[in-house]
């Protein structure tokens, strides 16, 4: 007999049951066991926020290695307003904790209370969401972080807590502890202040968001910080849960300026532009053998860490186009010396002062009257005619080839922003090109016109001016190197023993230079001055001036070339190279002198006194080899 046909369907329904519980559990299975190392990073990831490690900026550092720009840690101090989410009968538990916070980090009581009030943000796609995080304060110290979280632990609130529900209850008792959070960070400080501050330049804190959340990072805006800062800027690292990737500090960046030099310079150039009352002063050493700026100083300057008055103080050293004066002569008469055509001895007709070319319609004048010089005289006493007369033997394109060859119209290529190349026409008229041979109609930075000197210092081999001298790492590995530079031969060095010799003479008792002269060591150089021209009206209006003076020592073995300048000095009186920046220059380089224990190269010398240095300093050399050289040969070089 057949059975019926629901009792042949249960075993099948069975079957099938069976089967969809087995493949239940396996999907189950799959799902709990099999992603299980997925939905745990999906759950750790809704749980715990990504949090940044800021990356340390890297060191700035003299050729001594003193800092002079360094970062240091401070804390991110932030809030989570969440926690004072209380009823208003407990509303002074919240200014209680507001008093806390305002003391221990000095801000207004107002502004904590404003910053720890729960708000909500608007959510378009639903209901608004509690704020849980706002910036307390940045840049706070660690002694503040610590005197803060030390306060906040001791915190009590005078409630009677019989009358207050459960839920405040466990508010108000994780509140001193989960109201305030920091986060690492750091403040970019400098150690010597104002020092170096064109050549240092400042940062600004920029906030980005980055994929692995918001980071605080500076960027340089001025100076070295500026032109290296990718080589600064470190890497920023992230933070989630348990897992931790550090961040990579950057490089720190060595320079050639030495702190002791520079200081010496600034204190100097400072007293100088105060005492003339000018509307600003250059200064700028060099080693004519390295093209190595030891300092380089402009005024007025402004403070690194604070620079809020930096807008209009540029670097006047390097991006200013002034109009060089006298200075420019050496230049002219290297010119001549090249094309052979006078001799120091030959006389000039100088014609009394005052020089009219009845053809060009052109009147050339001096400062003192001469019926006639020497060619050599004519450099001593800074003639304008003498000079314009050795001019107009020498060809226009000889002489802008050679200017060309100074570098004058092109930039040094300094490491350092905004560098202007100067300006040199060239000259339509005679009259233009007379005119430009002693420094009037065209316009040089005084870097420019100390590297000229420093080229003719050197034997003729023009150096590009250093300031960067290498770049570290953390550990003082070697990343970068930047070596002395030679760019191109501009003279032969008999033409520059000539024209050192001629430019010695200028500090001798006929010369402009004759204040300027040192005890102990020989030196050569050239007084300078010009007009400015106006940029606004136009012209050369009358008191707006330009004294500067230019040149090395020792003469016999040059090791520093400097150039001094006073823009627009406005104290009554004449405002001559050897009277405003000469005395200031003398100065410097003595102090310099000693510091850095140059052995005089005149004797009898009985007040040098080696080492002698500004108070505060170290008379530290900056390099091993040259100090050890120096103890045997008694010479600094």
């Amino acid at each position: 007999m057949t059975p019926p046909i629901q009792t042949q369907r249960i075993p099948t329904l069975k079957r099938l049951l069976l089967c969809g519980y087995v493949a239940l559990a396996v999907w189950l299975g799959y799902w709990q066991l099999g992603r299980f190392p997925e939905f745990r990073q999906l759950s750790s990831g809704n749980r715990l926020t990504r949090d940044c490690v800021q990356a340390r900026r890297g060191n700035i550092l003299d050729a001594n290695g003193t800092l002079l720009a360094m970062s240091a840690p401070v804390k991110t101090v932030v809030a989570d307003p969440s926690m004072t989410l209380l009823p208003p009968e407990l509303e002074h538990c919240r200014l209680l904790a507001a008093e806390v916070i305002a003391e221990a980090l000095d801000m207004d009581l107002a502004d904590v209370v404003k910053k720890i009030t729960p708000r909500w943000r608007p959510n378009a796609d639903g209901p608004p969401t509690l704020i849980r995080y706002q910036v307390l304060k940045r840049n706070v110290s660690l002694s503040a972080w610590d005197h803060l979280t030390n306060a906040m632990r001791h915190l009590e609130f005078p409630v009677d807590w019989r009358q207050v529900g459960r839920t405040n209850i466990t508010t108000l008792r994780y509140l001193p502890r989960m109201l305030i959070d920091s986060q690492d960070s750091y403040l970019r400080r400098y150690p010597c202040g104002s020092l170096a501050a064109h050549v240092l330049g400042f940062t600004t804190s920029m906030e980005f968001r980055r994929p692995y959340g918001e980071v605080s990072e500076e960027q340089g805006r001025h100076g070295v910080e500026l032109v290296l800062d990718e080589a600064l800027t470190g890497v920023p690292g992230w933070r989630l849960g348990q897992q931790t990737v550090g961040a990579r500090a950057g490089l720190n960046v060595v320079l050639t300026i030495d702190s002791g030099v520079q200081r010496i310079v600034e204190e100097e150039l400072q007293r100088v532009v105060e005492e003339w009352d000018a509307r600003g002063g250059v200064a700028v050493v060099v080693r004519p053998q390295t093209g190595d700026v030891l300092a380089l100083a402009s005024r007025p300057d402004f403070d690194p860490s604070n620079p809020t008055n930096v807008v209009g103080h540029l670097n006047r050293v390097v991006s200013e186009m002034l109009e060089p004066g006298s200075t420019m002569k050496a230049i002219t008469f290297a010119a001549g010396l090249e094309q052979r055509c006078f001799s120091w001895k030959e006389e000039v007709d100088c014609h009394n002062g005052y020089w009219y070319r009845p053809r060009a319609k052109d009147r050339i004048r001096d400062f003192h009257g001469y019926e006639s010089l020497t060619f050599q005289e004519v450099l001593m006493k800074s003639s304008n005619i003498g000079t314009a007369q050795l001019a107009q033997r020498i060809p226009v394109s000889s002489m802008l080839e050679l200017w060309s060859a100074f570098g004058f119209g092109t930039p040094t290529g300094i490491l350092l922003p905004n560098e202007s190349p100067g300006l040199v026409n060239v000259p339509e008229r005679e009259s233009d090109y007379l005119r430009t041979s002693y420094g009037q109609h065209i316009s040089t930075t005084p870097l420019q016109m100390a590297m000229a000197y420093a080229t003719i210092a050197n034997g003729g081999m023009l150096m590009r001016p250093r300031v960067v001298s290498r770049i570290e790492d953390e550990q003082g590995h070697l990343m970068a190197e930047f070596p002395p530079l030679p760019m191109r031969r501009v003279l032969p060095e008999s033409t520059c023993t000539n024209l050192v010799a001629a430019l010695r003479e200028v500090m001798s008792d006929g010369g402009t230079g004759k204040s300027i002269r040192m005890d102990a060591y020989s030196s050569s150089g050239k007084t300078g001055t010009a007009q400015m021209y106006d940029t606004v009206n136009g012209g050369y209006p009358a008191g707006m001036d330009y004294p500067s003076f230019v040149g090395f020592f020792p003469s016999t073995r040059p090791e520093i070339c400097m150039l001094v300048g006073v823009v627009e000095p406005r104290k009554p009186g004449r405002h001559g190279g050897a009277t405003v920046a000469g005395p200031a220059w003398k100065t410097m380089a003595e102090q310099i002198a000693n510091y850095l224990r140059i052995a005089p190269d005149l004797q009898p010398v009985t007040d040098w006194h080696p080492g002698t240095t500004p108070e505060g300093l170290s008379p530290v050399v900056p390099f091993a080899a040259r100090r050890a050289a120096g103890a045997l040969l008694g010479t600094y070089w």
